[in-house]
C-alpha cells in the first residue's frame, strides 16, 4: 500500500488518502489483504445476520402495518429497512422460485385432451387465426404458424417460454400501473416516485402471499385431505389482501374511508384491465418465439 503525506496510506481502489479504517471516497477498507478462511466465514455470517435483521424488521413492518413501510421510506429512515425495489426483488425471485418447485396440477402435465389437440388428430382449422382489428389484419397468419408450433409439442416449449417471460412482464407492468394514481392524487400533488414505491411495497406484499398461496397448493397437492381446510385459507387470504391494500391507501395518502374506497375501486380496475393487456402481450410474444 502506498503512503501518502502525512504518513496517511492511500486507497487501493481510488487513491483517495484514507485517515481512518474507510475510505471517504469510496468505502473500502484501508486494510487490503487476502483474507484467511476464518476471516471470508466471519464476513459471510455478519453479513448474513445484518441482512437478516433488516430483513425481519422490514417483512414485520411491511406486513404488519399496511403503508408504514412506504411512509418511512419517505421519512427519510432508510437504513432500517431493505430499499423498495430490492425488498420488491427478493419477494419476486422467492415466489418464483417456490412456483418452480410445486406440482403443476393444472398446467404442467399433457393430459390426454392435450395430446388430442397436439397430434394427429387435431382439427385442421384449429390454429386458423383471423385477426379482424384495424393496423393487426397482418397478424393473423403469424398467429397462426405460432398456434401449430405451441401444438405440436404440446405447448411444451410454450410454457417455457412463459416462465421465463413474466418475470420480465413485471418490470414492464410495474412502471406502468405506478403512474396510474397520478390520475387519482393530484391534490396536492404527489411524484410519481412516491407512487412506484407504494406499488413497489404492495407488489412485495402480494408476491409473499402468491408465496404462501403456491405452498397451500402444493401441500394439498400432497395431503388430500387438508385441501378443502387449505382452499378456505386461501381464500381468507385473498379477503386479506384486498383489505390490505385498502388499509395501505389510506394510511400513504391519508384519505377518507368512503374517497380511498372508491379509488380503491377504480385502480383495481385499472390494474386488472392493464395487467391482462400486458399478460395478452406476453402470450402473444411467447407463442411467436416458439
Amino acid at each position: 500500500m502506498s503512503t501518502a503525506p502525512g504518513n496517511h496510506p492511500s486507497c487501493l481502489n481510488c487513491g483517495t488518502t484514507v485517515t481512518g479504517n474507510f475510505c471517504t471516497n469510496c468505502g473500502q477498507r484501508r486494510d487490503v489483504h487476502v483474507k484467511s478462511v476464518g476471516e471470508i466465514f466471519h464476513d459471510f455470517t455478519h453479513s448474513l445476520t445484518h441482512l437478516d435483521a433488516r430483513a425481519w424488521q422490514t417483512l414485520r413492518m411491511l406486513v404488519l402495518h399496511p403503508g408504514e413501510l412506504t411512509r418511512e421510506f419517505f421519512r427519510g429512515r432508510l437504513e432500517s429497512y431493505l430499499p423498495p425495489f430490492r425488498l420488491y426483488l427478493v419477494m419476486s425471485v422467492i415466489f418464483f422460485g417456490v412456483s418452480a418447485l410445486m406440482p403443476d396440477q393444472d398446467f404442467g402435465t399433457t393430459t390426454s385432451s392435450d395430446t388430442v389437440v397436439a397430434g394427429d388428430k387435431a382439427p385442421s382449422n384449429a390454429c386458423d387465426i383471423d385477426v379482424d382489428l384495424p393496423y393487426l389484419a397482418g397478424a393473423g397468419p403469424p398467429l397462426s404458424a405460432a398456434c401449430k408450433r405451441v401444438a405440436a409439442d404440446g405447448g411444451k416449449r410454450f410454457r417455457q417460454i412463459i416462465g421465463e417471460t413474466v418475470p420480465k412482464l413485471m418490470f414492464v407492468f410495474l412502471p406502468l400501473i405506478a403512474a396510474f394514481p397520478l390520475l387519482l392524487y393530484w391534490r396536492p400533488r404527489r411524484l410519481y416516485a412516491e407512487h412506484l414505491v407504494f406499488f413497489l411495497h404492495g407488489h412485495a406484499v402480494l408476491f409473499l402471499a402468491l408465496t404462501v398461496g403456491e405452498l397451500f397448493k402444493g401441500l394439498g397437492v400432497l395431503l388430500p385431505a387438508v385441501a378443502g381446510l387449505l382452499s378456505f385459507a386461501t381464500a381468507v387470504l385473498v379477503m386479506s389482501l384486498l383489505w390490505y391494500f385498502f388499509r395501505a391507501m389510506r394510511v400513504v395518502y391519508g384519505q377518507g374511508r368512503a374517497l380511498t374506497a372508491l379509488k380503491f375501486v377504480v385502480t383495481l380496475v385499472a390494474y386488472t384491465v392493464l395487467l391482462s393487456v400486458t399478460a395478452m402481450g406476453g402470450i402473444i410474444y411467447a407463442a411467436l418465439r416458439v
